[in-house]
């Protein structure tokens, strides 16, 4: 593995000039940052999608765009992320003003470059915020389970079926997302209960893994019987499908559906998810520099 080693403010000098330059998105995970560093950073930040992830002991004073607060006892990461380039350091977003930047040759940051840069970012996303979006997506479940008065199973299918019909149905009807295989779709009418309208119900099947969605089309109100709705009535996925969508859920929470939409889309995910690996420890196949 080529790396390279940046000390005390060859750090800083490397964010000032290629942050502004980035093309496809950049992840800022520190433990700790200031107003005014953070302010900084987020002033030169392109018009790309972008995510900064801080301890929630930091106290800001302002709340900024595509910023998220994670539990201080179980967070303390400082991994930056531009484009296709990896920094793993001992620096925050902090430069400390008591402290010389020229003197801080003590805090140490390796770099590369690697093709693998989305894989090393959706692993560290879904580890760190494993327990926020998990919490934050079973509440929803809970919610469907007690207002449909159904079971846990058929409410989680409910959340997750109709978040993929909404989010990213329209986008990939004819590859699975978690594979990116071929969809079989099969498509018939049923009996309405609206007296002169016909239902459609759809099957969406991968050849491939285990993704199933079964979509009903449907007149819902019987003055308006010409509006037509669309409804999740079933829903099979992978469980490395699943963790997309309930971190697409969280984030959609705390940044914006928008917002989320595009970091998730920046690491060009869908239609590969399943060759992810967020327990992989070992890469290669590192770029070397020029």
């Amino acid at each position: 593995m080529a790396v390279e080693l940046m000390y005390g403010e060859e750090f800083w000098n490397y964010l000032e000039v290629e942050i502004p330059r980035a093309k496809k998105h950049v992840f800022l995970l520190s433990a700790y940052t200031s107003d005014r560093d953070v302010s900084q950073i987020l002033n030169t930040m392109p018009a790309i999608p972008h995510l900064v992830l801080i301890r929630d002991d930091c106290h800001l004073n302002s709340r900024y765009q595509n910023l998220i607060f994670i539990d201080h006892k179980i967070y303390h990461a400082k991994v930056y992320i531009i484009d296709d380039t990896v920094i793993i350091s001992s620096q925050n977003l902090n430069k400390v003003t008591r402290v010389s930047l020229k003197d801080k040759v003590g805090e140490i940051s390796v770099k590369f470059n690697t093709n693998e840069s989305s894989n090393i970012i959706y692993q560290a996303l879904l580890l760190i915020l494993r327990q926020e979006y998990e919490h934050c997506f079973m509440q929803e479940v809970c919610k469907i389970e007690e207002h449909h008065e159904i079971s846990e199973q058929e409410a989680w299918k409910h959340v997750a079926g109709n978040l993929y019909l909404t989010e990213f149905k329209e986008n990939n009807i004819s590859s699975c997302p978690c594979c990116g295989h071929q969809i079989n779709v099969n498509a018939y009418d049923i009996a309405s209960c609206i007296e002169g309208e016909e239902d459609e119900e759809a099957n969406y099947a991968c050849l491939n893994c285990e993704f199933f969605i079964k979509v009903s089309n449907h007149a819902y109100c019987y003055d308006r019987p010409w509006e037509r709705r669309e409804s999740v009535t079933g829903f099979r996925c992978s469980q490395e499908f699943s963790l997309f969508l309930q971190l697409h859920f969280y984030l959609s929470i705390q940044i914006g559906r928008h917002q989320s939409l595009q970091v998730l889309r920046s690491l060009n995910m869908l239609g590969s998810i399943k060759y992810f690996d967020f327990n992989k420890r070992h890469y290669s196949g590192v770029n070397l520099w020029n």
